[in-house]
Formats: C-alpha cells, structure tokens, sequence
C-alpha cells in the first residue's frame, strides 16, 4: 500500500471517529433530562406549595369560625338567661352578637370559597402528577435506549481509535506530520482526483501534478494545498 492510499484510508478512521464522538456528545446533551419533565416538576411543585398555603388559610379559618361560634353561644346564653345588669349592657350584647353573627357569616363564606379553590388545586395537582408520572416514564424509556447507543458507539470508539493508531505508526513521521497540518488548516487533508480535477477545490490539476499523482507520489494540490489520492 502506497503512503497516499495510507493516508486515505487514516483520514476515513479518523473521519469516523470524529462522526463517533460528535454521536456520544449529542447522546450525552439528550441524556440530560428534558426541559419539559423539568418544567412538570416544577409546575407540580408550585401547585402542592400553593395547596399547602391554601389549605393552612383554610385551617386558621376554621379556628377562628369556632372561636367566634362559642362567643356567640356565650352571649346567646347570657341574653336567654336575661345576665344583663340594665338595658344598656343588654343593648351592647345583642349588638355585639349581631356583629359577631355579620362576622361569622363573612368567614364562613370565605371558608366556603378557600375549600372551592383547593378543591380545584387538588384536581389540578392530580392532572399534573399524571403528567409528570408519563413523562417520567417516557424519559426512562428514552434513556435506557440512549444508554444502549452509547455503549455500543463507545465500543466502536474504542475500536476505532486503536485502529487509527496502528496505522499511524505505520506510516512516517514526516508524512503524518504532514497530514495533521494539512487536517488542521482546512479540515479534510487528502481528496480523491477525478476526471483530472481536485475534489477539495475542484480546480483541474496541471499536467505535471497530474503524472505524479497517477504515479501514487505524495502531491499537494498546487491550489488548495491538500494531499491528491487518486483511486
């Protein structure tokens, strides 16, 4: 084997590795878990805590309603048993126990309202947990095939790269020198020749590059400076 066809054949290793190592790269993006599983969790987290908050307002509501549901019997109380001293404290407790009456049907109303709102929170957190619970699985699914990808482009990586070892010692220093320079100025160091013309920069090759080429002599294209391979 001639030390351009060594060449061709190094670059298509290395060509397919780098293709290897961009697919684990892109594998390891997509096995971060997803945006939207995120945004659920979050979302369903906010709905507990707002559950919680609700559901806390509700219970001191509910203490107050009894507190204000035993003064009202303590006054009903002293005003069935007529404990009033004269008709002006009588006044103030059936004033007071109207206010208290306004009150509790103020709170009680409330409480009504907060036990409707976290009723709807409940059924909201139920539709989100659902949510997120398939989403969860989904991205399980998506990760145990992901994992396998990856296994399997890692072994092949693996391969790859010892492959494309022993073919560079195999090949001269001056020579691989050369190529990697080649590679990491314009990307692709070794193009194929066809129909007389450099596939790099698609410039037809004078007649004396052309000769050596066709001789399996290392040559640069006289235009793009890449290594010419014809087949």
């Amino acid at each position: 084997m001639n030390a351009v066809k060594q060449l061709y054949e190094l670059q298509q290793v290395d060509l397919e590795i780098q293709k290897a190592r961009q697919a684990l790269q892109d594998i390891s993006n997509q096995l971060q878990e997803p945006d939207a599983l995120i945004s659920a969790r979050i979302q369903l987290a906010t709905q507990k805590q707002h559950l919680e908050e609700a559901e806390k307002r509700q219970q001191e509501l509910e203490w107050k309603i009894e507190d204000i549901q035993e003064k009202i019997r303590r006054v009903d109380k002293s005003l069935y048993e007529n404990t009033a001293k004269n008709p002006r404290e009588l006044l103030n407790m059936e004033l007071e126990l109207k206010s208290m009456k306004h009150i509790l049907d103020k709170d009680e109303s409330h409480l009504l309202n907060l036990m409707e709102q976290a009723e709807g929170m409940q059924d909201e957190i139920a539709t989100s947990e659902e949510k997120t619970t398939s989403l969860e699985q989904e991205w399980q699914v998506k990760q145990h095939t992901l994992s396998t990808q990856k296994s399997v482009i890692e072994s092949r990586l693996s391969g790859l790269e010892q492959q494309s070892k022993q073919m560079r010692q195999q090949t001269s220093p001056s020579t691989l020198k050369l190529y990697q320079e080649i590679k990491s100025a314009k990307g692709q160091a070794v193009v194929q020749v066809e129909q007389g013309k450099c596939q790099g920069c698609r410039v037809t090759l004078p007649l004396g590059e052309w000769q050596q080429v066709k001789a399996g002599k290392i040559v640069q294209c006289s235009n793009c400076g890449r290594i010419l391979y014809l087949e």
